[in-house]
């Protein structure tokens, strides 16, 4: 997992973008590959303090579980099995 941020240039802006790039592979009977980049844009009550620190702590935990789950969804969608990604985060 790669992940980085791109924080607004007006200081006043209340938003920021997390990009994140999976790339997933299974083990399993069912060789899956799975490469991903996905762009999540988070928009605060305040401007943070840190980026850095509130994207680490809440805005990436929050991404990835949206992220694996719907992976999940879609895999379950075409007949594959869940990869349960999100509960080992």
């Amino acid at each position: 997992c790669r992940a980085t941020t791109k924080t607004p240039k007006d200081k006043e802006d209340k938003r920021a973008i997390l990009t994140i790039e999976y790339n997933i592979i299974t083990a399993k009977s069912e060789d899956i590959k799975i490469n991903l980049e996905t762009d999540v844009i988070f928009t605060f009550d305040n401007v943070p303090d840190s980026y850095d620190k509130i994207i680490e702590e809440k805005c990436m935990p929050m991404a990835q579980t949206k992220i694996f789950n719907t992976i999940d969804d879609i895999l379950v969608s075409m007949g594959y099995a869940k990869l349960n990604l999100a509960q080992q985060i």
